[in-house]
């Protein structure tokens, strides 16, 4: 886990240079810093990424928060949070949804959580009060005396503690292998146990995953920029439903590559372009899944949540959604075929675009004298209309 949380340290200190460092105390942009002990006491109209070793947030975050450090302490309001942490404390409130990823978890008595909580984690303590949903994976969880969940409460642990005055206004869930210490005076609506699950998630896995990911989005958006802004064009142009269109060449591409280079392994004569495909083929996998997490982000930021949000932060929540969607059962091996085909549909697009480009350029250089010269005698006939008209 430590070693994990480095790089992703080394990724925001990245992410900082790419932004100026603002002074003042109130932002209206997109704001990232990063250092070993990072005291953050402004207040930001926007987007902001932080990473340090220590992360004290003091200030508040009219958007989203992205934090990662060794240890962070979050005292201040945001309206958004995706924080990975060693040690993670919320002492403040958050409009909407958090996710947090990390070791030791603390909700404390004076944290807010306005909608949906989601949390993987290894030691979870909730003392708050999580106005909708919760939804933790993690070794323990102890809900403490006094805590609220206004909705539903879906754990996936070994061993649960709840006491005495908790509220959980919706359904209990939990799996039948955990121990459960339930106090007989915590109120609960309703409790259902169910069958052994097998969806044990590796928090330094599932950092390990979206931090890969994330690095193979950043050196696409840097090394060719005009490829993300070309792909945003079209998303933001035609809409998701004209990727939708071509999702079954993606799908045909999908399934025909993989079979295309079994045949040629097996035969004598193309087991070294059948190598060469391979590989081409898995790099492919990995830029369709970056495409897609982007894809995800601009759906999420720009046209639900309507925020104006810096490009490589879009990438960067998109993909990281789209990873932790995935290690939902059943459906989330459905969303990782869905996206890869969306990915692969969209290269696919992009390059089919850079080809009509190319070819209307030939047409025009092609183009027969005698229209090039009916066009020059048009645009001279147009410019001796306008000096009589001008004498």
């Amino acid at each position: 886990m430590k070693i994990k949380l480095k790089f992703l340290l080394v990724l925001f200190i990245f992410l900082s240079i790419l932004t100026p460092v603002v002074n003042a105390q109130t932002i209206d942009n997109f704001y990232a810093k990063a250092d070993n002990n990072l005291k953050y006491e402004e207040d930001v109209n926007g987007d902001s990424a932080l990473a340090g070793n220590i992360v004290d947030i003091l200030g508040n975050i009219e958007g989203i928060g992205f934090i990662a450090g060794n240890t962070v302490n979050v005292e201040g309001d945001l309206e958004y949070g995706f924080i990975a942490g060693q040690n993670v404390t919320i002492n403040g409130n958050i409009e909407n949804s958090v996710y947090i990823a990390g070791s030791n978890i603390t909700i404390s008595k004076d944290a807010k959580i306005g909608k949906d909580t989601f949390i993987v984690g290894e030691n979870i303590i909730i003392e708050g009060t999580l106005n909708r949903h919760a939804n933790i994976t993690a070794t323990n969880i102890v809900i403490k005396e006094g805590a609220q969940i206004n909705g539903n409460a879906n754990l996936d642990t070994n061993k649960i503690d709840i006491e005495q005055d908790v509220t959980i206004t919706g359904t209990l869930k939990y799996n039948e292998t955990a121990t459960a210490n339930i106090n007989s005076n915590a109120q609960i609506n309703n409790t259902e146990i169910t069958e052994e699950t097998t969806n044990v998630i590796d928090t330094e896995t599932l950092l390990s995953n979206i931090l890969n990911l994330i690095v193979v989005f950043l050196v696409i958006s840097l090394a060719l920029p005009q490829v993300i802004d070309k792909t945003s064009k079209i998303y933001n142009k035609k809409g998701l439903l004209y990727y939708l269109k071509y999702i079954g060449i993606g799908l045909l591409i999908l399934i025909c590559i993989p079979i295309i280079c079994v045949l040629l392994l097996i035969s004598s004569i193309g087991a070294a372009l059948g190598l060469i495909l391979t590989g081409l083929f898995i790099i492919a996998l990995y830029l369709a899944y970056a495409f897609a997490g982007y894809l995800l982000g601009e759906l999420l930021l720009l046209k639900l949540l309507k925020l104006n949000s810096n490009k490589y932060l879009t990438g960067i929540i998109g993909i990281a959604l789209l990873e932790i969607l995935t290690l939902i059962p059943i459906i989330g091996g459905i969303i990782s075929i869905i996206a890869i085909t969306i990915g692969i549909s969209t290269i696919w697009l992009l390059i089919k675009q850079d080809e009509e480009k190319s070819e209307e350029k030939i047409k025009e250089v092609k183009k027969p004298k005698s229209e090039i010269h009916e066009k020059s005698k048009e645009i001279k006939a147009k410019t001796k209309v306008n000096k009589n008209k001008k004498e």
